[in-house]
């Protein structure tokens, strides 16, 4: 009796918290994966898988299941009919990046658009993310697909962080969008390479993704999803500048200049000599990695990093 007293109460302990009773969330992607590394560093349990069909067997009816691109932008992810059938058969909540296939649906090839940015069309995400907020996915390809009702939109806007003109008369592809018969949302690009690439601001994906993780595992109190941006200010808005300020941020930025690989070195010169004979108005060239050699000075500086963030989150350089 007693022991039949002491299975009663376990069963009530995991009953009130399913957290401690195994992973809510079942993965597929790989281990280096931005959204797989923050929700770690929030202590939040997710079982990896390394293939779609992995993750969806896995995961127990009623579950959910996070299926995240790689190989972007040059590979799109490998899901089929059969694994959408198998994710309905145990009524799983599945969210899906860069998909090769939907449901019902045809998906196109790649677009790379060169002006485009990021759109909030829907209250999906509510206060915190409200309609023709504008977000930055640097490096942005999508997978064009007909989709109606889209959270998330890629278009040419106006403005800084709201489409002041809206999107009425601009054209837009949807980038997260659920579909319209199943518990299934769809991200056509990579949005989960938020930390490498560089998305911003901040804010606003934090707000992308508590959204789309409460729909995932609605009722469930999740994690503040945090994370520390790779290029970042030293004070924020409302923080008081110390009175030696001024000094440490020259030295700063004259050691910028130094690590920038722009002070050209000897072993660069045949590549720059190539991109400016290929493209004499506007030559570019890709950033050294970190470990390259730095010139003295003496062959001169070259322009500019240029605005272009790739989805690795390097930079090309104007080489002129």
């Amino acid at each position: 009796m007693k022991k039949q007293k002491l299975a009663l109460l376990l069963l009530a302990l995991l009953a009130a918290n399913p957290l401690h009773a195994g992973p809510e969330l079942f993965v597929s992607g790989e281990p280096a994966n931005d959204l797989l590394r923050v929700l770690d560093d929030a202590g939040y349990d997710c079982l990896r898988s390394d293939n779609p069909a992995a993750a969806v067997a896995q995961a127990p009816a009623g579950g959910a299941v996070m299926i995240l691109a790689a190989g972007y932008p040059d590979t799109t992810t490998p899901v089929d009919a059969a694994l959408f059938a198998a994710a309905a058969a145990k009524n799983l909540r599945l969210y899906v990046e860069y998909p090769a296939s939907l449901p019902g649906l045809t998906v196109g090839a790649k677009v790379t658009p060169r002006y485009d940015r990021a759109v909030i069309q829907s209250v999906f995400f509510g206060a915190d993310l409200a309609p023709m907020r504008i977000l930055a996915i640097h490096g942005l390809n999508y997978l064009p697909v007909n989709a109606a009702n889209a959270h998330m939109v890629s278009a040419r806007v106006a403005g800084f962080d709201t489409a002041v003109f809206g999107l009425a008369n601009t054209p837009t592809a949807p980038l997260l969008f659920e579909l319209p018969d199943a518990p299934v949302m769809v991200a056509t690009t990579k949005l989960s390479q938020f930390v490498t690439a560089r998305y911003a601001p901040e804010d606003a994906w934090q707000a992308v993704w508590s959204g789309v993780m409460n729909w995932l595992l609605p009722g469930q109190e999740l994690p503040d999803l945090t994370w520390t941006p790779t290029v970042r200010t030293t004070y924020g808005p409302e923080d008081e500048l110390p009175a030696d300020a001024e000094q440490p941020a020259i030295l700063r930025g004259t050691d910028w200049f130094h690590r920038s690989k722009l002070l050209l070195h000897p072993d660069r010169v045949p590549e720059v000599n190539a991109a400016m004979a290929a493209n004499p108005i506007s030559p570019r060239a890709p950033t050294p990695p970190p470990d390259a050699p730095v010139g003295d000075g003496s062959l001169g500086i070259l322009e500019a990093p240029l605005s272009e963030i790739f989805p690795d989150g390097s930079q090309i350089q104007s080489v002129i």
